[in-house]
């Protein structure tokens, strides 16, 4: 039976039903709209929330305490390295045996990322002072700009040991992950 051989009573009903099963699809859609916007608000707000709060964690003094499952210091070809991290800008002090592996490809040298060095009065350690930048991103994640290299480092923090984890590291060639104590923290700098 076609709509033109219903009759008229059935007509409106099927009208009805048609009407009722668009209201309630237009019902659907804009819940789901509303959702999605809230949804994706919410995102926004969470990803800015980790990113202030990187960004606050980052304002200090980081040591390097181990590399791989090796600890930093005199044992070891690097000496010591410490990073300040203040307003998006990063300077590092980089401390290495001269004649050793890590005097040699540890370190991606000499380029513009070089502040200053100097050797020890024996010849046998060098201090390489470097620095960069850095932005912070959602997911414990940041952006770093160091000499000629851009690339993004997924970081870990543990509030009971103030450790920073990274899974590779700012300047040196080592394979990762790096260990980063918390030395000194600064108040954020206001923009």
């Amino acid at each position: 039976m076609t709509s033109s051989q219903l009759p008229p009573e059935s007509e409106n009903a099927w009208t009805e039903r048609r009407q009722k099963l668009a209201r309630r699809q237009t019902t659907f859609l804009m819940v789901l709209v509303a959702c999605t916007l809230v949804g994706l608000r919410w995102n926004r707000y969470q990803r800015s929330n980790q990113q202030v709060e990187l960004e606050r964690l980052l304002n200090g003094t980081f040591e390097l305490e181990q590399v791989a499952d090796q600890k930093v210091g005199e044992n070891s070809d690097l000496l010591s390295q410490k990073i300040t991290f203040s307003g998006g800008k990063m300077a590092g002090e980089t401390r290495i045996k001269t004649n050793s592996p890590a005097g040699t490809t540890a370190i991606p040298f000499p380029d513009k990322t070089i502040s200053g060095y100097r050797d020890s009065l024996d010849g046998e350690v060098t201090t390489f002072r470097w620095q960069g930048a850095y932005s912070a991103l959602s997911g414990w994640r940041m952006t770093c700009h160091v000499g000629t290299s851009t690339y993004t480092v997924n970081t870990h923090w543990d509030a009971k040991t103030h450790i920073l984890s990274l899974e590779r590291d700012f300047i040196l060639t080592y394979p990762g992950p790096f260990r980063y104590r918390l030395v000194a923290s600064y108040a954020p700098s206001k923009p």
